[in-house]
């Protein structure tokens, strides 16, 4: 019996036409294949957690406390602290926090505990400093908490008093005075604005604070202060409807604070929070020497659908001395340890990803099962993973299937696998669902009521009152419909999927329809669902449109007269498409309507399109929507520094402290650069255009400059300028997960949005282009200044999949036309899979052949003679099933990973270095201190960027690299006695 994990990553409701649409991860069952060769991510305990699971069981501390999940949660994390009384270990809950303390609590959960600690040492190093003062606890916070600005410098100045008893409460700053909740207010915003001035702003026009009946008493300097704790959700007030600004603050409410404030701890210190289902717990028992070593390992689903693993290890030598790594749970009201835990709980957990250390873990409770019953609807969204059912009410309900229940060609019902064709469709079944994922199906009987019929559009007639579609089986069905009495209802892809209208904010001259809708509105290339009634006739009529967008340059145009014009279209991703432009078209240039005829062959466009499959080989497109990029040049660099001078007689500025944007960020310095300016350079102050005069006089030298540099007859010119005021931050390159069209947008590995403005320099593929170009799902390097994006850099996403890589040992050669293998293995991320079955394989005159000398003749690649080459093993580079590359190569099982800062003509230098860990399949840090490593590239080395092969020429400095070699770099490394961080890489795979 397979058995199947669910867990839920989010619902989202959308009531078009009933449906209930559930969006969730893809799902794991445990039946041929081991979790063990699915774990991506392996964690370990805490030497320090038995300490602190024991620490942390406050007597004072009731297992009903309100906050005992935030008080065991900040313990863990070592931001809060409890005392020791004789062998007791007390929190005192409810006692209040003097100012010094809440001032350390906060400094700790922004991640500045080792800056106090740093400036109590400084100050214990001071001559002359008083012995009250040396053993004062909270001097080093104190002195943080001023430089930052939490505290002035004449309350630094009296907190560090020695006579605490002669200042008075009403002008001076005591430390051991209690904290009042609106000044803990102003110092949770002011802090964590000291570690992102966009987090927290205090917010005027205050609107929560009226919520509260004494919120008169809020001192009038602090209200923007509590209005923006308020709003984030930091502090609340109290059953009565008070906030008691003036009141004081306890441990316990202090603790809770920090916990609400907790995504600015985990940004600063590297942590990330996940969230994920224990599905598999294995004991293993290992002796090393005259060690014992007993380890229990808790496989996580995660809500990315990974899986994910944590260690408990206890050590034991033979005289008894115990090493015990764990990590304090928070389970059923108790603090305990991983071994707590049990199968099927949901649980938060929380990984130091430095260290690879899991910090904490609060467990949710079991995962959640329920059954529907329902009559099964066509499956005409099987392929994307998702079933509908309609209940007794006519309500249909559209739910995800765990992965294991459906297949291209394949439904799974009461435990087998049967043909689509055989599905009990407008059959009643019962729906096994886990946190929202339908996990088995169960067929229960009983006919629908009704006919339904689901298909693509081809034809639709609303003058004779018919429709055809090309049904699931491929079979052509026309059906009439009354015009007067048939209800039909419209849901663009936009509604479905893109609850912003992305596209439509893409394409802004579009008019889409909205859901409620006439039979007119239905077009070719909809998919439709339909309801018969009695007399076969359409009564109801769902459609869905199925627009997609291109993106590409026009290679040629073809008029076609009255027919309209047919446009050859190069893709980014280099594939093309031929298009058929309706001469009613809509087409747009700068924002104004044009024709057809101004577009031109080189110009780059956006086409929006009706695009649906028919059947293989049998496509309907239909254009809707065409707009021409009017950016016609090419974006050479990206500089910036600050503007010295503008030379108007020359037509020059020079550029002071001037760096070059690469994958690596901010690169090559130069002290002066002197850049000439086009002709329509245009200039921007954060979002707003504005002079050259006005960049020039009024805005001085002390924020940053964005150059933008296009092609001028093989030299640079200036086309755009951005001064900027911000803080600038170089992001990693990422995939744009959202985007609204008009410049708001994510991208994966930053949590939060990001705005383009008219200032930012947005570069595409090497043209600069406007924000309406950042589209899902682009590659992208974003630059940011402030909160605001200062560069976009869009360039191809790095692709290695398509190109795959095998071990074949030859057994015959038809010369220049095939080969075949006894038996092969093929290269999966850095494992090879052997399979003793031969296959064979296509070549060509365009496939290489290459040894350690280099490329050779491909009349040498033969199976007689001395020189035969079977028996040999070569490897094999495959597109499809043609070989394109066959080398002499190495058995390559090791691997090197990293960034590329330097290249040479044969060798590549690398920082941020990993290597692979064939024992356990995981990749290690090379040097804490980042000596770097380098990568000799031998004649008979492979290179893989972008899905096509590329030499050495063809790499960047900023480029990630993953290599396939056959030496340790570690081993290496140490064997040499820390000389030699060098290896030969044999096949290179370039990802990001």
């Amino acid at each position: 019996m397979r058995k199947y994990i669910a867990l839920l990553l989010s619902f989202t409701l959308l009531f078009n036409f009933s449906f209930l649409n559930v969006s969730a991860i893809s799902y794991l069952y445990t039946s041929d294949d081991p979790i063990e060769t699915q774990i991506t991510t392996s964690y370990i305990g805490r030497t320090e957690a038995p300490d602190m699971i024991r620490n942390l069981q406050f007597d004072d501390v009731s297992d009903s406390h309100w906050a005992k999940e935030a008080i065991t949660r900040l313990g863990a994390l070592d931001i809060i602290k409890g005392f020791n009384f004789g062998g007791r270990y007390l929190f005192e809950p409810e006692r209040n926090v003097t100012n010094e303390e809440a001032l350390a609590f906060i400094l700790r959960a922004l991640g500045l505990e080792a800056n106090a600690q740093q400036e109590a040492i400084n100050i214990a190093n001071q001559q002359d400093t008083p012995q009250e003062i040396l053993d004062l606890w909270s001097r080093g916070y104190l002195v943080v908490a001023n430089q930052i600005g939490l505290i002035n410098a004449n309350e630094l100045q009296d907190a560090l008093s020695v006579e605490q008893d002669v200042l008075d409460p009403e002008i001076n700053f005591i430390r051991s005075g209690q904290a009042t909740r609106e000044q803990v207010a102003e110092w949770v915003v002011e802090g964590i604005n000291s570690i992102d001035p966009t987090a927290l702003l205090p917010i005027s026009g205050q609107q929560r604070v009226y919520d509260f009946n004494d919120w008169q008493d809020i001192s009038p300097d602090q209200i923007a202060n509590v209005e923006a704790i308020l709003v984030n959700n930091i502090m609340s007030g109290f059953p009565n409807g008070t906030f008691r600004p003036q009141g004081t603050i306890t441990r316990a409410e202090m603790a809770q604070t920090l916990k609400n404030m907790d995504e600015v701890y985990y940004n600063t210190q590297n942590i990330i929070k996940k969230t994920g289902i224990i599905v598999d717990i294995q004991d293993l028992t290992e002796f090393e020497g005259t060690k014992i070593i007993y380890s229990k390992k808790y496989r996580i689903l995660t809500e990315e659908g990974t899986i994910e693993e944590v260690t408990y290890s206890n050590e034991q030598d033979n005289i008894g001395q115990k090493v015990i790594r764990d990590v304090v749970v928070y389970r059923e009201e108790q603090v305990a340890g991983l071994e707590s835990l049990l199968a099927d709980d949901v649980i938060e957990y929380l990984i130091d990803q430095d260290a690879s250390e899991m910090l904490y873990i609060n467990d949710l409770g079991k995962v959640k099962e329920q059954t529907v019953e329902g009559i099964l609807q066509p499956l005409s969204d099987i392929a994307t993973g998702y079933i509908v059912i309609e209940d007794a009410n006519g309500g249909k309900f559209k739910l995800k299937l765990a992965s294991a229940l459906y297949g291209t060609d394949f439904i799974h019902v009461d435990g087998e696998d049967i043909p689509l064709n055989q599905a009990p469709i407008e059959n009643k079944v019962e729906l096994t669902i886990a946190n929202g994922i339908v996990i088995a199906i169960t067929y229960v009987g009983q006919e629908a009521l009704y006919e339904e019929l689901t298909g693509v559009v081809i034809d639709v007639n609303s003058n004779l009152g018919y429709i055809t579609v090309v049904d699931e089986k491929g079979n052509e069905v026309t059906k009439n419909y009354y015009k007067n009495s048939i209800v039909v209802e419209k849901q663009q892809y936009y509604e479905d999927e893109d609850e912003v209208g992305y596209y439509d904010q893409v394409f802004p001259y579009f008019g889409f329809d909205p859901l409620d809708a006439d039979i007119s509105d239905v077009e070719t290339g909809d998919t439709v669902t339909m309801r018969l009634d009695e007399e076969g006739k359409v009564s109801h009529l769902f459609a869905r449109a199925n627009y997609s967008m291109y993106y590409g340059k026009v290679e040629f145009i073809v008029p076609k007269g009255a027919l309209g014009t047919q446009v050859h279209l190069l893709l980014e991703d280099n594939t093309r498409v031929i298009l058929d432009v309706p001469s009613d078209t809509p087409v747009f240039k700068a924002d104004q309507q044009v024709g057809i005829s101004e577009l031109l062959p080189g110009d780059w466009m956006k086409v929006l399109v009706n695009r649906a499959v028919i059947s293989p080989g049998y496509e309907i497109t239909k254009v809707k929507e065409v707009i021409i990029d009017d950016a016609g040049f090419m974006v050479l660099n990206v500089y910036s520094g600050q503007i010295s001078r503008f030379n108007d007689i020359q037509n020059t500025l020079y550029l002071q402290d001037a760096t070059t944007l690469s994958k690596m960020g901010w690169v090559d310095y130069e002290i002066g650069k002197t850049l000439t300016l086009s002709d329509d350079v245009e200039y921007y102050y954060n979002d707003e255009q504005v002079s050259k005069d006005y960049i020039e006089h009024f805005l001085g030298y002390n924020g940053i400059i964005y150059i933008a540099v296009k092609e001028y007859y093989g030299d640079e010119q200036v086309k755009k300028v951005t001064y900027r005021d911000g803080k600038d931050q170089v992001l990693d390159s990422n995939t744009v997960t959202y985007s609204n069209g008009v410049g708001k947008f994510m991208i994966d590995n930053y949590k939060k949005f990001i705005q383009a403005d008219d200032g930012t320099i947005i570069v595409r593929n090497g043209r600069l282009v406007n924000e309406q170009n950042i589209m899902v799902p682009d590659y992208t390097q974003v630059v940011l200044n402030g909160a605001k994006a200062a560069v976009v850099d869009i360039t191809q996403p790095p692709v290695t999949d398509n190109i795959k890589v095998y071990r074949v040992r030859i057994a015959s050669i038809d010369e220049v036309v095939s080969f075949t293998g006894q038996s092969h293995s093929e290269l999966n991320d850095m494992t090879w899979s052997f399979s003793p079955v031969g296959s064979t394989y296509t070549i060509d005159y365009y496939t290489k052949f290459i040894d350690d000398t280099g490329v050779k003749s491909l009349s040498d690649f033969i199976d007689y003679t001395e020189d035969t080459k079977v028996d040999e093993v070569y490897t094999i580079f495959v597109r499809g099933n043609h070989a394109e590359y066959i080398v002499t190569q190495p058995y390559v099982q090791d691997g090197v990973r990293g960034e590329i800062y330097k290249i040479d003509s044969d060798k590549l230098f690398i920082r941020d270095t990993y290597y692979y860990d064939q024992n356990n399949g995981s990749w290690n840090d090379f040097s804490a201190q980042n000596v770097g490593s380098e990568i000799q590239v031998p004649e008979n080395s492979v290179i893989i960027k972008n899905g096509e092969y590329a030499s050495i020429d063809d790499l960047e400095r900023g480029d990630k690299i993953r290599v396939m070699t056959d030496e340790n770099l570690m081993n290496k490394y140490i064997s040499s006695g820390g000389t030699t961080k060098e290896v030969n890489g044999y096949i290179i795979f370039v990802e990001g």
